[in-house]
């Protein structure tokens, strides 16, 4: 049986006879996650930190904004974009991936730490400087995508 939990993820509900009665399980399907940095070092690092998390599927990467742009326009959960990707435009960029990317949360990712404001009022849901700890990353993630969990 598939439901919505209380974050609206569709979940599969596992019903279960026990010796006392009836258990019910949710098993959440995986967060869809898009990568979008022009160095593939930083794309590989960023891709093993998230798949270290549960209920994680990084399913696209992206070296620019064009080739991000050419992604399925899929139900993707989160976008994690590189701030030089996204310059020097930022808003319209913002704009233009929310319309293409509607239920996608945007954690912009970046070196320069003077960028932080920058991306949260030009409409990034989050921000992550690359000079912080994996788990710093890995928890600015959950938030954003399981904060009810």
């Amino acid at each position: 049986m598939w439901r919505k939990n209380a974050c609206g993820k569709i979940c599969q509900m596992k019903i279960s006879q026990m010796s006392q009665g009836l258990t019910v399980t949710a098993v959440s399907t995986p967060y869809r996650i898009a990568i979008a940095d022009d160095m593939a070092n930083v794309r590989l690092a960023l891709r093993v930190l998230l798949e270290a998390l549960p209920n994680i599927n990084v399913v696209a990467e992206a070296d620019d904004l064009g080739s991000l742009l050419t992604l399925p326009a899929e139900n993707l959960d989160l976008l994690l974009l590189d701030w030089e990707l996204a310059n020097p435009n930022f808003c319209n960029t913002i704009k233009h991936l929310r319309s293409r990317f509607p239920k996608a949360k945007i954690l912009v990712v970046s070196v320069h730490l003077e960028s932080r404001q920058k991306a949260l009022d030009g409409g990034a849901n989050a921000f992550f400087h690359k000079g912080d700890s994996g788990n710093r990353l890995q928890a600015e993630i959950k938030h954003l995508l399981m904060p009810y969990e």
